[in-house]
């Protein structure tokens, strides 16, 4: 619509092309410049405080994501409005092999074509006024004149979600504001959808001859099939998630963090309550933030232990020396004896029994949509 008005009657091809990507977005969030703000004050004070909090606020947590998935061999690229991405230019905690742009800064580049794996914080959305003047500037010739909306006051449409033929979800859509005029509408669509398609086009996902991650952190569906819908909190990870990054293994049980983890200062009821909220119980559902190849590389032992009478626990471990290529990826496993004296100093010699160690996802097909 937007095209034909000043270039004329066109024809219009389809050409569909398979992108080599897992696409997860979240289903919680607009990914508005104000909400992002927000979060970028609160990471203000929080650099400030004397005992730097990694989970205080949004901005603070995806920076751990995008750090782990450097840790971890990957390329991540990360595009979101500009105040936000100037903020991580300068943050002091960001890897700096982060890749960070920000939205109308990157189309038709190839810089990005390297990187694995992309954040898209939000969407492109222009004001409502620069919207009306550009759909004037190209309809205005028109007989019919474009009537402006209520900014404060817009209609809805119903949107479905594009999800894959490999998803498993049930069909999904959300209300988004419109405008009435389907001339304005189509300028507003074409500034903002355009411009996610353009950020996620910059890792040349056609060309691609390995799988790569997009991660949307916006709701609004697009024009692109979507694998996984998942709540906002669920994609970015908790205090439990957070160590196990850090320290590349952590007790699934809330005692074992007891007798591994008395550096951490925290006391039983502290403790208990973090696993409660936490899914130390689905152990496969604490790497959604994972690379698939490492997540296929993480391994789980299965003990007994206890100084008054032996129960039995669980302890995950990450693969050491992860290299993160997208082909071959290769790292160091731990060994049994490795893993029981890792135990002990927690739980004491002699203390754990029955220990047996193997690969969280072995003989389990459940990464399989990811490869």
């Amino acid at each position: 619509m937007v095209t034909n008005a000043y270039l004329g009657p066109m024809r219009q091809h389809s050409i569909d092309v398979f992108q080599t990507a897992v696409v997860t977005q979240v289903h919680d969030r607009t990914g508005s410049n104000s909400s992002w703000a927000e979060k970028v004050e609160q990471e203000k004070a929080n650099l400030k405080r004397d005992d730097y909090d990694n989970q205080n606020n949004d901005v603070a947590r995806l920076i751990v994501v995008l750090n782990t998935w450097v840790d971890l061999g990957e390329k991540p690229l990360l595009i979101g409005h500009k105040a936000l991405v100037d903020f991580l230019k300068e943050h002091p905690l960001v890897h700096a092999k982060v890749r960070l742009a920000h939205f109308m800064s990157v189309r038709g580049s190839n810089d990005y074509k390297d990187c694995s794996v992309i954040f898209i914080t939000g969407r492109n959305q222009p004001s409502y006024d620069a919207i009306t003047r550009q759909a004037m500037s190209v309809f205005g010739p028109e007989a019919i004149p474009i009537v402006p909306d209520d900014p404060t006051d817009m209609p809805e449409d119903i949107v479905d979600y594009w999800l894959s033929e490999r998803s498993n979800q049930n069909p999904s859509a959300i209300a988004v504001p419109v405008f009435s005029d389907p001339r304005v509408e189509a300028v507003h669509k074409q500034l903002r959808d355009s411009e996610t398609l353009q950020s996620i086009a910059r890792l040349r996902l056609v060309w691609s001859d390995y799988q790569k991650h997009v991660f949307l952190l916006s709701n609004l569906p697009i024009e692109m099939p979507v694998d996984h819908l998942v709540s906002f909190d669920s994609l970015l990870p908790d205090r439990l998630e957070q160590e196990l990054l850090k320290q590349g293994d952590l007790p699934l049980t809330s005692l074992g963090m007891e007798q591994m983890r008395p550096d951490l200062g925290l006391t039983h009821d502290a403790i208990k309550s973090i696993y409660r909220r936490s899914s130390a119980s689905t152990p496969h559902a604490m790497l959604r933030f994972v690379p698939a190849l490492a997540r296929a590389s993480v391994q789980i032992a299965t003990f007994k232990a206890g100084k008054v009478r032996k129960t039995q626990h669980q302890h995950m471990f990450l693969p050491k020396r992860y290299d993160g290529d997208p082909h071959s990826a290769t790292y160091l496993p731990w060994t049994y004896e490795q893993v029981l004296e890792h135990l002990e100093a927690g739980w004491g010699t002699d203390a754990v029994t029955d220990l047996q160690v193997g690969y969280l996802h072995e003989g389990n097909t459940e990464i399989a949509g990811d490869e």
